[in-house]
């Protein structure tokens, strides 16, 4: 996923998690962040970088560079 991409998403999951609480929608705040872990998942796996657990956070500019 290229950064595009990954901007694009973000911003698509934010739009639609305010579609959601105007709309009422049930639990559209575990939505959310499940759409969220999913894409920062995919994201650091098409970086290369290290699991959440191992990573410093100096990888966390490298989301918004070309890879």
């Amino acid at each position: 996923m290229n950064r595009f991409l990954f901007i694009l998403s973000i911003i698509i999951i934010l739009v639609s998690g305010r579609l959601m609480q105007v709309y009422k929608i049930p639990g559209y705040g575990f939505i959310i962040l499940g759409l969220g872990t999913i894409l920062v998942s995919l994201r650091r796996s098409y970086l290369g970088l290290r699991p959440w657990w191992g990573a410093p956070f100096k990888d966390i500019p490298k989301y918004f560079k070309k890879p």
